[in-house]
């Protein structure tokens, strides 16, 4: 990481920081209460790359940033931390955001799918 932001590379850090997304996504669906601190540093850690390498009107690096962020928001919310569950909350409402920016111009198939961060946030939400 640190080559490649003395570089300023997107080369190096976009791919980067969808690995650490995936890496992220696997701590966590292995479970173990010991995996879930080293899930949510590698999960913020995508999402700090991509804000990093987010370029106005650039699609794929808004759409690494809803993914990394419904990632996190993801592992977030299965926490039992009332803080950690508001943090949740607020990524969850930015990627949902960020997609929907992004079907003002790409077809709805072609941008990310973020149903973790609508789930989130449908549970959050008081029913109408």
């Amino acid at each position: 990481r640190k080559l490649a932001a003395e570089q300023q590379s997107t080369t190096y850090l976009a791919p980067l920081g969808m690995s650490l997304n995936n890496l992220a996504y696997y701590k966590f669906k292995q479970g173990a209460p010991a995996e879930q601190a080293e899930a949510i540093a590698h999960a913020r850690e995508a999402v700090d790359i991509c804000q990093t390498i987010l370029k106005a009107n650039d699609l794929k690096s808004s759409r690494n940033l809803a993914v990394a962020l419904d990632t996190l928001a993801e592992i977030l919310s299965n926490q039992s931390d009332e803080s950690l569950i508001a943090e949740a909350a607020m990524c969850a409402q930015v990627a949902v955001d960020i997609v929907g920016s992004l079907e003002q111009t790409l077809p709805t198939e072609a941008c990310p799918n973020v149903d973790a961060s609508r789930g989130i946030l449908a549970s959050i939400q008081p029913a109408e």
